[in-house]
């Protein structure tokens, strides 16, 4: 289906990158099993190049075919197969390339963390972060220099996300030099032995639009790039912004990509007061968007039927009508808030905001759920709150030595205070009997006193230890050490060091030393 629509809209040359025998060989099928009158209107060898593609990863294969083509002199095109192409999008590529609007990086920036603005208010409009104290000053930067005899003009083409900053590398143009040559072999190089850097947030930061990596070599080129408008030409299921959606005033490429959420920024004009939302954390009201899975969209507008479809409705605007319906579902109001990406984890926290907002229930305290106490912290700033920590695992809990870990909540400041008196007061009357002070000398001194008044001694003197590592234990919140000492602290000191010794997991001592 991708093959014969690029034939349609009149691609003139493509090479499709096959990752299995499969592939290869279907390919081969749609290029080939064509003959006579079909032939002029069907692709064949002249058109696509079919090319094995079995070794390495997807993300290094996708990179791996530009250093050729590049090298031969050849302008290129990344275009990712989850892409559905409306109209031939060459004449815009040109125009954007000879006439362009903006061209990028910008070379002296405001950096806040990892990520990159063009200036303090940029950081502030976009991303809502506005105290000077949070950012500095940064200039782009490279070891290999300028040469005024280099092509001064723009060298890529790249996406934007649709609501967010950083970039989308799922369409790029590339123009033949020694500089892009050198920045994708430097590229892949990096892919290649850095095999969990991510490579979109690397594509960036080699671009140094909106990131920074250190995988990044300081020898790569700053290479002249422009933005590509995904408001009007480059859509994708996140969203667009063209009126027209398709014919000849609407989208060029429509990329299936979409983001994990399943709300969209509210703007009151298309939504509408009466819109189900949920506002997150930042203030921004959100609502439900309209969503398909990839094998939905694939059927949609690639399956037999589809192409039957813009196969009879002339060159370019034989769209399939499902697929119509979906990209002019899709428009939506440009968000007024594009944070920086959240590619790995970096958004893991806001989607689980959105699953809980969505089903009405309590945000949860991110700081505190992470919160971790040591030795030093304030045992005020986690005891007695109201949050549950039957996720958190304090730094020296029971948990560190395989017990169950119970919710904090509702225990006082107190509890734990009486439960850490009650060991002092063991501690004290086990110092204080005589049998364990000789053992203390003992220990001192090197002094051997009868061998059966040494066993006893012993026992005392390892039972005075059981009560220092409860202390530790309860300094640490084990709430099973705490219900030990507040159940059994009312039948007298040998019972409460019995019950404890079992929490410790140790057998009952003798007096005589010896394992009961």
């Amino acid at each position: 289906g991708f093959v014969h629509r690029a034939f349609v809209v009149g691609i003139s040359a493509l090479i499709i990158a096959c990752m299995d025998a499969i592939a290869l060989e279907r390919c081969m099928q749609v290029v080939q099993g064509t003959s006579g009158a079909a032939a002029s209107s069907k692709p064949g060898s002249d058109h696509v190049l079919c090319l094995s593609a079995t070794e390495g990863h997807v993300i290094f294969i996708k990179h791996a075919f530009l250093p050729v083509l590049l090298s031969a002199a050849v302008d290129a095109v990344w275009i990712d197969f989850d892409t559905f192409i409306l109209q031939d999008p060459s004449h815009a590529f040109i125009s954007a390339r000879d006439s362009p609007h903006e061209v990028l990086p910008q070379r002296s920036r405001v950096r806040f963390g990892s990520f990159l603005f063009y200036n303090a208010s940029d950081l502030c409009n976009l991303s809502k972060i506005c105290d000077p104290r949070q950012h500095w000053a940064f200039n782009v930067t490279t070891t290999t220099p300028d040469s005024p005899l280099d092509y001064q003009g723009v060298e890529m083409l790249v996406t934007e996300h649709w609501d967010a900053r950083c970039l989308n590398n799922g369409l790029f143009y590339v123009r033949a030099s020694y500089r892009t040559l050198t920045f994708f072999t430097l590229f892949l190089k990096q892919i290649y032995i850095n095999p969990y850097t991510d490579n979109q947030n690397l594509f960036d930061a080699f671009l140094s639009h909106s990131t920074l990596d250190a995988a990044v070599p300081d020898a790569r080129p700053v290479l002249r790039y422009v933005l590509l408008d995904v408001d009007q030409l480059f859509g994708c299921a996140e969203g667009h912004a063209n009126q027209a959606a398709s014919g000849e005033q609407g989208l060029l490429t429509f990329h299936f990509w979409a983001s994990d959420f399943r709300t969209r920024e509210a703007a009151e004009s298309a939504d509408g007061p009466d819109a189900s939302r949920i506002i997150a954390r930042n203030g921004v009201e959100r609502v439900e968007k309209v969503r398909a899975n990839k094998d939905e969209l694939f059927d949609m507008f690639f399956s037999e039927a589809a192409q039957k479809e813009y196969a009879t409705h002339g060159k370019s605007h034989g769209i399939p009508r499902a697929g119509a319906n979906f990209i002019a579902q899709v428009k939506a109001p440009k968000p007024n808030w594009r944070g920086m990406c959240s590619v790995t984890a970096v958004g893991v926290e806001d989607l689980v905001d959105e699953r809980l907002l969505q089903g009405q229930q309590q945000l949860i305290d991110w700081q505190a759920a992470t919160h971790v106490v040591t030795e030093g912290g304030s045992l005020e700033e986690t005891i007695g709150t109201t949050r549950d920590a039957s996720a958190w695992n304090p730094v020296g809990s029971s948990a560190a030595n395989g017990d169950n870990v119970s919710a904090l909540k509702g225990i006082a400041l107190e509890e734990w205070i009486d439960a850490l008196q009650a060991l002092g007061e063991l501690s004290e009357m086990l110092s204080k009997r005589p049998e364990v002070q000789l053992a203390l000398e003992v220990h001192q001194t090197g002094s051997e006193p009868r061998a059966s008044a040494l066993g006893a001694r012993q026992a005392r003197f390892a039972r005075l230890s059981v009560v220092q590592s409860l202390k530790h234990r309860l300094r640490s919140l084990d709430v099973g050490t705490l219900l030990t000492v507040r159940a059994f602290r009312q039948y007298g000191p040998e019972r409460l060091l019995k019950e404890l010794e079992e929490v410790m997991g140790l057998k009952e001592v003798n007096s005589d030393g010896a394992p009961g």
